[in-house]
């Protein structure tokens, strides 16, 4: 790992959830640096994928390059370097779990990391509610999802009234 202070990171994953896993289909990160990770699963057998996913998730993933679990979770391992002060999601439960589950078992987990992600809707929420700003991209796009949360956490802290 490096030595540079830790960061902010917005994810977001496209899943699946008909087994006893919640299985991998894209994940997107954004750094607070600016640098951006989106991927595919080729592991991912979207054979039995439903309606619903078949006609918003795996449409905007036909020119993505599908990569196999353990690569991905190579390149996340090192994409996530420096380490997260903060891993943020829009309504992240399963993308947590998606997450935890692609790093490996509990004592896979990198030292330092955080061991929760932060809700960008509970901090909405602890704000009042206020609005957040339009999402821009491609909704169930990973990458486009997780650029919004960024921009959604920027837009609820830019008043001064959440944290910095």
């Amino acid at each position: 790992m490096s030595s540079i202070a830790p960061m902010r990171y917005w994810f977001d994953t496209e899943f699946d959830e008909r087994g006893p896993d919640i299985q991998l289909i894209s994940i997107g990160i954004v750094a607070e640096d600016g640098r951006t990770y989106h991927a595919a699963s080729a592991d991912y057998d979207d054979s039995g994928a439903n309606d619903w996913l078949r006609a918003h998730v795996l449409p905007p993933l036909a020119t993505l390059e599908r990569k196999p679990r353990a690569r991905i979770r190579q390149e996340v391992l090192a994409f996530l370097d420096p380490a997260p002060s903060e891993i943020w999601a829009y309504f992240g439960e399963y993308d947590w779990i998606v997450l935890r589950q692609l790093i490996g078992h509990m004592l896979d987990w990198p030292a330092g990391w955080p061991l929760s992600h932060m809700n960008l809707e509970q901090l909405r929420l602890h704000l009042g509610g206020p609005a957040l700003p339009p999402h821009g991209g491609t909704v169930h796009n990973a990458l486009d999802d997780a650029l919004w949360c960024r921009e959604a956490w920027q837009h609820l802290t830019r008043s001064g009234i959440a944290c910095s």
